[in-house]
């Protein structure tokens, strides 16, 4: 199949390009290299890959990356809540106006998308959190892809990827993820200093969240309509204890403070049972998760480069 990638040279789509092209689809990226990317370079020499340098906001750059695609994977945007904090105007314009255009111009060939678990207000009394839940977005990153996925829904030949903390080596890297960060510091600062120590998070593997779009596009049929959070039981898990995960693997000093997210994130737990009836379920252990971080991110010296804000 003929597969499109908007922002494919990122941090997921650095990995699922690879699967995509390993499995024999023929790949086509738009990128506009906001980071200085470099992390597609060894495909090139791929005749089955093709590489678009544009912005997703641009029709022209658009109409050229659809030209014989048979489906979208959407990843392109402003990624995080430091990001969309500090480039606000372009994370609506690229992660809520783009998205539209980019629906509006595909013809109504296939699309998947990836969203995010966090960033909600849920309501009262609800113990566990699932894809019928009524989410209240609290952050602008949360409310630019709250609105994306309701002009999906609306488009109705969707699938819609639910992530929260994506962790792992990838081509691109980024050391402004949580456990990425809190490994990068117990390595290279040997002290780790966190807040909100027993806040959840749902842990997922970026090879597991490529592995889960590589099967949408595969599958697509079967996926068609669907909203799906990603993730396990196993995978849920504190900040403190992530810490403790990481000193299975590294020696460093943790200092637990008691200031709290000025953001005002609630924590709650969410159900993966929809995910796992797909077949979608995580390979990657947290305990292998964190050897290869320990292994990986010891090559770095600087986190110059590996961050989408520029003072992180």
């Amino acid at each position: 199949m003929n597969v499109l990638v908007t922002g494919g040279t990122g941090y997921l789509g650095a990995v699922l390009v690879s699967k995509l092209l390993g499995t024999g689809h023929r790949v086509r990226v738009l990128d506009n290299l906001r980071y200085d990317q470099t992390s597609l370079l060894p495909h090139f020499i791929n005749p089955r890959f093709e590489f678009v340098l544009g912005d997703v906001r641009d029709k022209k750059a658009v109409k050229s990356a659809l030209d014989d695609i048979g489906l979208i994977v959407h990843l392109a945007g402003i990624a995080g809540d430091s990001a969309c904090i500090l480039y606000e105007k372009e994370a609506l314009e690229t992660n809520v106006d783009a998205t539209k255009q980019l629906l509006e111009m595909s013809r109504g060939r296939p699309v998947i998308y990836l969203s995010c678990l966090r960033g909600f207000r849920v309501p009262p009394r609800t113990q566990i959190v699932n894809e019928e839940t009524v989410l209240i977005p609290q952050t602008i990153y949360a409310r630019t892809k709250h609105a994306a996925e309701n002009t999906l829904l609306d488009f109705g030949n969707a699938l819609i990827l639910r992530v929260d903390t994506l962790f792992g080596l990838s081509p691109r890297m980024r050391l402004d993820l949580m456990v990425n960060d809190f490994m990068f510091k117990a390595l290279h600062q040997e002290v780790l200093v966190i807040y909100e120590a027993a806040y959840r998070r749902f842990l997922l593997h970026v090879t597991d969240a490529a592995e889960a779009v590589l099967a949408g596009v595969n599958e697509f049929d079967r996926f068609r309509g669907q909203i799906i959070n990603l993730g396990s039981r196993e995978m849920t898990i504190s900040k403190q204890d992530i810490c403790l995960s990481i000193k299975e693997h590294v020696n460093f000093n943790l200092i637990i403070s008691d200031l709290t997210d000025i953001m005002g994130k609630e924590d709650y737990l969410v159900s993966f049972d929809k995910a796992h009836s797909f077949g979608l379920l995580p390979r990657v252990s947290l305990e292998a998760g964190m050897k290869e971080l320990a292994s990986g991110l010891a090559m770095l010296k600087t986190k110059l480069f590996y961050s989408n804000t520029p003072y992180y």
